[in-house]
């Protein structure tokens, strides 16, 4: 009898509560405002397992504390109404958290658990520490970091720096302050940004389907591939070997490095550094442009599509020599081709019909200096020379 009411009484003690916004069991020290806010005084601490239920749309829930989560709670999961937000001072999840709705925290949100489950977007003045899966987007004025295996799917927004877990998966584009730091075997779908920092892509496997840009040091570690193409505004570009790539060039203020089997498919500019291309097998598909009091170096079997030893700056002139330090056992490459100069005006006479109204023969360059057709003109094949007028000239 004695151990039947004990574990009666450990039951009711561990009973999960579920809370009902706005109108119904609220959690201690909090108020119904309004049919759409739920306002706490203090500090707000779910039980294990306790469920929060949302009754009407746009409802905000605003905590004037810290908001401790526990272990299974589940929020706005089975209703799932929408514009449900929640404010709070600080945000705490130590264990697994299930969530519809919007979190902001006026300081600092750390939810880790890998087996957190969110849709919704995440706000913090401070830092964000996130684990698990974010359907949404995640902004902080801070820090953010996050676990192994973490998922996002929207934007990333770090006001200093961003450091990845590893193994995780992030939909839109990363953008900090400060450094970005990647795990290994991250996979970022959009472009990777520091604006003041540097960026590393820690070894192995990383890919990135964008571009990468930072204003300080870019070094990709083993394995890593970029899609697009990789910037430093303000320092050096590394590739380690091996089998690092990427597919849209480098530019770069100082130093560019590619180790042996790294390869980039584009061109690779420094303003103010030399290019190494170690042994072996660094390559560079098209031109390399560097200042000719600097050095291309070509290690064993490495190779470039052109070189430009640049002198006078840019629109400077080129050479195909006094930059190089051939020792890839090939022979010195030649100068770079001269780009084609972009077009003053493309017209393609793809139009229907012409009515001798001015602007209707389009200029399908970026100028739109459009044109009119005149003496009767047509859009027949063979038809259309000495047809129009444009800026005021026959053509």
């Amino acid at each position: 009898m004695v151990l039947c009411l004990a574990a009666l009484f450990v039951g009711a003690a561990n009973a999960a509560t579920t809370y009902t916004l706005p109108d119904g069991t609220l959690p201690s020290g909090c108020t119904n405002a309004s049919s759409t806010s739920v306002t706490c005084t203090g500090n707000i601490t779910l039980a294990s397992n306790d469920v929060v239920k949302v009754s009407n749309a746009n409802l905000t829930w605003t905590v004037n504390g810290t908001l401790k989560f526990s272990s299974g709670n589940t929020i706005n999961t089975s209703s799932t109404v929408s514009g449900f937000a929640i404010n709070a001072k600080d945000v705490g999840a130590p264990n697994a958290l299930q969530l519809f709705g919007n979190l902001t925290a006026t300081n600092d949100m750390a939810i880790k658990s890998n087996a957190n489950s969110i849709t919704g977007n995440l706000v913090a003045g401070g830092r964000i520490d996130l684990g698990g899966s974010l359907t949404g987007t995640l902004q902080a004025g801070g820090v953010v970091t996050t676990q192994y295996a973490t998922q996002v799917t929207g934007n990333i927004s770090a006001g200093t720096s961003f450091t990845s877990g590893g193994g995780s998966t992030y939909g839109g584009n990363v953008t900090a302050g400060g450094d970005i730091t990647s795990g290994s075997g991250d996979k970022f779908s959009g472009d990777v940004t520091s604006t003041s920092g540097a960026i590393k892509f820690s070894s192995s496997g990383n890919t990135v389907v964008g571009n990468v840009s930072a204003r300080n040091a870019v070094l990709l570690q083993s394995g890593t591939k970029v899609a697009g193409s990789v910037t430093s505004s303000n320092d050096a570009v590394t590739l380690e070997p091996s089998g690092t790539t990427v597919g849209n060039g480098i530019s770069a203020k100082k130093d560019v490095t590619l180790g042996s089997g790294c390869k980039v498919t584009g061109s690779v500019t420094s303003t103010n550094g030399n290019v190494d291309l170690k042994s072996s097998d660094a390559s560079v598909s098209s031109c390399v442009t560097l200042d000719s009091n600097k050095k291309l170096n070509l290690g064993w079997n490495a190779s470039v599509g052109g070189v430009c030893c640049l002198s006078g700056g840019a629109g400077g002139t080129c050479s195909a020599t006094g930059c190089v330090v051939n020792n890839s056992g090939n022979a010195a490459p030649g100068a770079c081709s001269a780009p084609v100069p972009a077009p003053l005006a493309d017209y393609r006479f793809d139009e229907v019909a012409w009515s001798g109204s001015t602007g209707e023969v389009k200029d399908s360059s970026a100028g739109k200096v459009d044109g009119k057709a005149f003496g009767g003109a047509t859009t027949a094949l063979g038809k259309v020379c000495n047809a129009g007028t444009f800026n005021g000239f026959d053509k």
